[in-house]
């Protein structure tokens, strides 16, 4: 059976002038609200190793059997931002391999939503109100359209957990780091259930913040895997039971012709070895372009991201809607530029006019 491609960089009329409706209203028939005071929760500490000495290598054998794995990714993008008014669209999308055959893969038309910063924490508890994440009273979102693009990943965590057979590998991009805008209990139960059914979730990161002493995690890490072979080294210690951060954290290195090691956090609470995981995740890491990386996330990013290409295709297409509502084409054009450009609008103007 041939793999069901489909048509992922549609546009939704419906959402676009909604979009530019609002907008209208708030550029141009409300005054700004003041922008609120942004909090965080802490996920409580992340016991890491104190150094590499603490991490031995341990190889990775590849496994020969057909792998079940399902690659969830999100695209998301601040299409226009003026003052406290922001125009964002953002997605998530799904794709199933069977080894290297894709079964099946789905990816919606992005959301598009123009609102006031100020209503971030209404408008984060409205989208989750119908499942499982509820959010958190009042928690104020760094980038709301982060947080709406995480809510959509999760939800297709969800459905691809309650659908996967047993032994079926999950793979997130990013890391399991617990969402402290959301209620963690559902996010820890989540990932109670995909153990309960046989199914691992990993998620794998190509960069992240984290270090061992003085030294980041991947560049230090990377000259301790030899110039050959597979292998990974954990370097998180044991997380108490109410810890926010979810995924015990590895260094790995999948395939012996991969150039980077990447970040791979493994769901806490699955029961199945290390080893038998990352031996499934590795017969998935041999593709000719990345080697060393999952070709089932590849695929998943390049399904459900929003590229310069696509974001221009959603910019016009409000721009066309902004008209029929009479918006100053001016107006919006700053709304839509980058803020680079606005900084250097000054010598785009000497050029112009030489």
């Amino acid at each position: 059976m041939s793999a069901i491609i489909y048509d992922h960089n549609y546009i939704d009329r419906g959402r676009v002038e909604k979009a530019a409706f609002i907008l209208k209203t708030l550029c141009l028939d409300s005054p700004p609200a003041p922008a609120p005071v942004v909090s965080n929760e802490l996920l409580g500490p992340l016991p890491l190793i104190d150094s590499f000495d603490d991490a031995p290598l341990r190889q990775i054998t590849r496994s020969n059997r057909t792998a079940q794995v399902i690659a969830i990714d999100g695209g998301s993008s601040v299409l226009a931002k003026g003052g406290n008014v922001e125009v964002i669209a953002w997605r998530a999308g799904m794709v199933h391999f069977e080894g290297t055959r894709r079964i099946s893969e789905s990816c919606p038309s992005p959301q598009i939503l123009t609102y006031n910063r100020p209503e971030s924490p209404l408008i984060l508890a409205e989208y989750a109100a119908a499942g499982p994440f509820a959010a958190v009273e009042g928690a104020q979102p760094v980038r709301l359209v982060d947080e709406l693009r995480w809510l959509d990943e999760w939800q297709l965590l969800r459905q691809a957990i309650d659908h996967a057979a047993p032994g079926t590998v999950i793979l997130m991009d990013g890391s399991l780091r617990g969402n402290p805008c959301f209620e963690l209990g559902p996010q820890r139960q989540l990932l109670r259930d995909a153990q309960e059914k046989a199914v691992s979730v990993l998620a794998v990161s190509k960069q992240t913040s984290l270090s061992i002493g003085q030294y980041g995690l991947l560049a230090a890490g990377h000259d301790r895997f030899g110039a050959a072979g597979v292998g990974f080294r954990q370097i998180s210690r044991p997380l108490p039971d109410n810890a926010g951060w979810l995924g015990n954290i590895f260094l790995a290195r999948l395939h012996p012709a991969a150039e980077k090691i990447y970040r791979v956090d493994i769901n806490r609470f699955d029961s199945a070895m290390p080893e038998e995981i990352f031996s499934t995740v590795s017969s998935v890491c041999d593709d000719v372009e990345n080697p060393g990386y999952p070709y089932p996330l590849t695929a998943a990013h390049r399904l459900a991201r929003i590229d310069g290409q696509f974001r221009q295709e959603l910019l016009e297409a409000i721009g066309a809607a902004l008209e029929k509502v009479s918006f100053p084409a001016p107006l919006w054009e700053y709304l839509a530029g980058d803020v680079h450009d606005k900084l250097n609008a000054d010598l785009t103007v000497q050029v112009k006019a030489g």
